[in-house]
């Protein structure tokens, strides 16, 4: 191998692991917007009218379903949402919620109370919800999708 084929071969090399370390650093901005998205906003409680519902992180009976447009995974991919059939339960009503096994009213409401403080990641999250332990979880778990709402800036 001449000389100039090594420089070559070193610079194809050099150029590829730019590349994937792009890729990296873009796949990382995408997971740190899903997760800033999963946290609660700061002074919440400060900047929240009280007539107004907070779209997109969980609905009481009371107000209408939100319906969300663009969702994504934990792994900061887009979510389907035409072909997943099952219940986000990032965004299920009370009573979507309650055709859940083992979900009645009361811990249809508990979920609704702990979305609202922070988005479910992943399906182990759902164990914070007082009631909600192991065997529960793995009863509803194949029903149920965790996928994140689009919150635009």
């Amino acid at each position: 191998m001449s000389a100039r084929q090594r420089v070559l071969t070193l610079i194809l090399i050099l150029l590829v692991l730019f590349g994937n370390c792009v890729n990296l650093f873009i796949a990382r901005q995408r997971a740190i917007s899903i997760v800033k998205a999963a946290e609660p906003p700061q002074n919440a409680a400060e900047n929240s009218d009280a007539n107004e519902p907070n779209v997109g992180i969980g609905q009481d009976s009371e107000q209408e379903a939100v319906i969300v447009t663009r969702a994504f995974n934990a792994d900061g991919t887009e979510h389907d949402l035409q072909q997943c059939k099952l219940l986000h339960i990032n965004w299920a009503t009370e009573k979507e919620l309650q055709q859940l096994p083992g979900i009645g009213p009361v811990l249809a409401k508990r979920i609704i109370e702990k979305r609202t403080e922070r988005f479910f990641v992943e399906f182990k999250d759902l164990l914070a919800v007082p009631g909600i332990g192991e065997k529960r979880l793995a009863q509803i778990k194949p029903q149920i999708c965790v996928a994140i709402p689009h919150v635009a800036d």
